[in-house]
């Protein structure tokens, strides 16, 4: 078997005279060359090409640059020959360029041999990619002439005029070229795998820059060695190779430093290479990515990513129909870590018989203790088997060693509070406390189960993953529907998080869910400190909640996802409820955050369908995924024309949309989790022009940079107005946090303390003084600080609990509170 599996070319046109007026001068060009083929090398009858198949040399494009190295071509072509597959050149003036091919073939009729490969490669001024993989299964001791490889290259043309002040226009000079560059080779047997950079100036002979692999320099067609099972190679320099330092010197070869560089292509290029807008997207893992744990190359993601303790989950397809549950440290490098397989289709069902057969609602929590560095990793999924599922969870705290996964419920588990056992598993959602204790880790997973004639929420502790607890019943058709009538009769999703209210240096859990009931349905939520006793739950959202910012009342609801609101001490973290509401000829995105469950805060308005799209056209037409994060909540919106982008929430902004591009490929589709968004990174799923998949990482500078607003404390004071009678003038303290901008006010009504209202979002005068007229009653007022992140503090109250938000709209639609100063 041959594999030559990666090609990365730079090409470089330019003078080299320092100041040239007039430089010999080229177009600008970017190529990109994929090649994947495999099978017995025979002639095809009846009509057999004129030299038997049996002479070839590189591809024309390889040759071009690299010279004779790499995958033979018969000189009849491919299919002549048997060969399946092929290989495509694209050229283009401008970039960013990409391209992609794949092949998974059976040969020998007889004998059920199989060839596999895949290559991508993109090209723009300045940056080149190329990945690989080819793998060959043969029988052993059948002696044939067999072609297996698999190809990329990416390559730029640009020319440059650099001039300087410090030398005069003309003079002869010299320029040297940096390039950055990393990557992973693997191997088994005779595979020929490599990674070549070459360069090349004004036409003349390429120079390597740099060559790394194994196996032969030239090109050969090989007959399978007797005995020998497979082989296979995988190169992956997707997404590393860029124009990292240009230095200039001149005729005596003394550095100049300072220069300019301008480039017929438009490009910008300094002394520290290329530069483009820095992009916040990194690629996390790709489509035709070797398979982990297994043979063959990941097709498709089913789920994920989740990100949650530095890690990222998903649920990926591969060849052969394979499918599994994997994890990856999330890191911070330019290229991450490969990820590992939790479960696939051969791993055994714990406590049960068998294999898996399929995966699904994958969820990832993370939790830290005192002293120790490594956060508490815990994933769970519902796996299914041959008349068999169940709520399965691992300990992935140590990710390159992922502890099997353990049985949490399934279809053996005596049902809490009913009768028999479950008959089937619906939604799944893990929690871990954030707060660090000298104990492990409170860690929790909820799910939706039935049984015959039941259904219900439910909750199990799964910090110890061996020994995770029977679960308990958080609501079921026993329990009535708060602020309702009658009694549930149907659950559609959960979602969890950790609430820092109970006893000292332990938490809680917070439970929400969609429920119905005769004619009703729901947003809920109920407080679990103690499983063997959870609280009744409380409302959130109803059919009879008014839409905020629109008309009428909601009319059903989707997409939950909660979080804890990490924005003060711990004592006053609300829990931040996310959901798509409707309404009639309504629809939007909505938030609400909920410290005491007696007063739970009505919700507000992140996003609706008058909200106008950024960097779109008009407004919004529908929504989808909602991901709750501390401080953000990220949200899949569409509009008009097939409009279709992930969006934060506060305010507004794009991070992606179908259309733009990615590492020089367009995106077409995109995919957000529930527990996309953690912390400052959120996680998504892209699927390209060319139907290839990838999962990226978005660093959101504002999450990081966060400051809040702070609060006034108690220094507001209220006096009768001196200038127009009956009107009250309010004056108050300065915000413990530099960071506020501008105060609002709220009002309410005395003795109904949480029913405060906006009644102004600025301080005319920017004095910290406001004249306004009272509304009918007894009246109270609140003073709110606000920042660029959101509003501050609503006061607190006698256990030092954040007030809630302010009813119906608000001045801003997040709070972001943030140390004092």
């Amino acid at each position: 078997m041959h594999t030559r599996l990666v090609s990365l070319g730079a090409l470089i046109l330019l003078a080299c005279a320092l100041g040239a007026g007039s430089p010999a001068t080229a177009a600008p060009e970017v190529d990109t060359y994929v090649l994947a083929v495999g099978g017995e090398i025979k002639a095809v009858y009846p009509d057999p090409p004129p030299f038997a198949c049996a002479t070839g040399g590189t591809p024309l494009p390889v040759f071009t640059f690299f010279g004779g190295i790499g995958v033979g071509e018969p000189t009849e072509g491919w299919a002549p020959c048997n060969i399946a597959g092929g290989d495509r050149l694209q050229t283009a003036p401008a970039g960013p360029l990409s391209d992609s091919t794949s092949l998974d073939v059976d040969f020998h009729n007889y004998d059920n041999d199989h060839s596999t490969g895949s290559a991508d490669a993109k090209a723009d001024f300045g940056v080149l990619g190329a990945r690989s993989y080819a793998r060959l299964l043969a029988t052993p001791g059948y002696a044939a002439p067999m072609e297996q490889g698999a190809e990329a290259f990416g390559k730029f043309s640009d020319t440059f005029t650099i001039t300087s002040p410090n030398v005069a226009n003309g003079l002869t000079g010299w320029v040297r070229f940096h390039f950055w560059i990393d990557g992973a080779l693997t191997f088994a047997g005779n595979d020929d795998v490599r990674m070549t950079v070459n360069y090349q100036q004004s036409g003349g002979p390429n120079y390597p820059l740099m060559t790394t692999g194994q196996g032969a320099t030239g090109t050969t067609f090989i007959s399978y060695p007797a005995g020998l099972a497979s082989l296979d190679g995988y190169s992956d320099f997707l997404s590393t190779a860029r124009l990292s330092g240009i230095d200039v010197l001149d005729a005596g070869m003394s550095p100049v430093a300072s220069f300019s560089v301008a480039s017929v292509s438009g490009t910008s290029y300094d002394a520290s290479g290329v530069h483009y807008p820095t992009d916040p997207c990194r690629s996390v893992l790709s489509s035709g990515a070797e398979m982990p744990g297994s043979t063959g190359i990941l097709t498709s993601f089913l789920q994920g990513p989740e990100s949650s303790g530095g890690r990222d989950a998903f649920i990926g397809v591969g060849t052969a129909s394979q499918q599994g549950v994997y994890v990856r440290d999330a890191g911070s490098s330019a290229t991450p870590p490969n990820p590992v397989k939790v479960a696939d289709l051969t791993t055994a069902i714990p406590g049960g018989v068998g294999a898996f057969t399929g995966f699904g609602n994958l969820s990832l929590t993370s939790g830290t203790q005192t002293g120790n560095s490594s956060p508490a990793v815990r994933l769970g999924f519902l796996g299914s088997g041959n008349g068999q599922q169940g709520v399965y969870v691992a300990d992935v705290s140590d990710v390159q060693i992922p502890n099997d996964p353990c049985r949490v419920a399934d279809l053996a588990s005596a049902i809490p509070g009913g009768s028999g056992t479950f008959t089937g598993f619906g939604d799944l959602s893990l929690t871990a406390s954030p707060i660090a204790t000298p104990n492990p880790p409170a860690i929790r997973a909820g799910f939706l189960a039935s049984g015959t004639g039941q259904q219900g929420v439910y909750l199990t502790d799964v910090s110890d993953v061996q020994m995770p607890t029977d679960p308990c019943r958080v609501a079921d058709f026993a329990t009535p529907v708060p602020g309702g009538t009658d009694k549930f009769t149907g659950f559609t999703e959960v979602s969890v998080t950790t609430s820092p209210f109970g006893a000292p240096g332990s938490s809680s859990s917070r439970v929400g869910f969609l429920g119905t009931g005769q004619g009703q349905q729901g947003v809920y939520l109920s407080d679990v400190a103690d499983l063997q006793t959870p609280t009744d739950p409380c409302r959130v959202a109803d059919l009879s909640t008014v839409v905020p910012g629109g008309s009428g009342t909601f009319t059903g609801f989707s997409h939950l996802s909660l979080a804890s609101s990490q924005v003060s001490t711990p004592a006053a973290w609300p829990t931040r409820i996310a959901f798509v509401g409707t309404g009639v000829g309504q629809q939007g995105v909505y938030l609400s955050e909920v410290s005491d469950l007696l007063f739970p805060p009505d919700p507000v308005r992140l996003a609706d369908l008058a909200t106008t799209i950024p960097g779109g056209t008009g407004t919004f037409s529908s929504f989808g995924a909602v991901s709750a994060g501390a401080n953000q909540t990220a949200f899949l919106g569409y509009g008009n024309g097939g409009q279709a982008g992930i969006y934060l929430a506060s305010p507004v902004t794009k991070v992606i949309a179908v259309g733009d591009t990615l590492e020089g490929s367009t995106v077409t589709g995109l995919s957000l989790g529930r527990e996309a968004l953690n912390g400052n990174q959120l996680d998504f799923g892209v699927t390209f022009a060319d139907g290839s998949q990838a999962m990226y990482a978005y660093t959101a500078p504002s999450l990081a940079d966060a400051t809040g607003a702070g609060s006034v404390g108690d220094s507001l004071r209220i006096d009768k107005s001196t200038v127009t009678p009956g009107n009250v003038k309010l004056s108050w303290g300065p915000s413990c946090s530099a960071s506020a901008t501008d105060s609002a006010i709220y009002e309410g009504q005395l003795g109904d303390w949480y029913s405060h209202v906006m009644r102004t979002c600025t301080d005319s005068g920017s004095d910290r003084s406001e004249e306004l007229t009272p509304s009918a009653g007894n009246r109270y007022y609140l003073i709110v600080p606000l920042g660029p992140d959101g509003e501050g503090s609503y006061g607190t109250d006698s256990r030092g609990a954040e007030r809630p938000l302010g009813a119906g709209a608000r001045c801003a639609a997040v709070q972001s509170l943030g140390p004092c100063d």
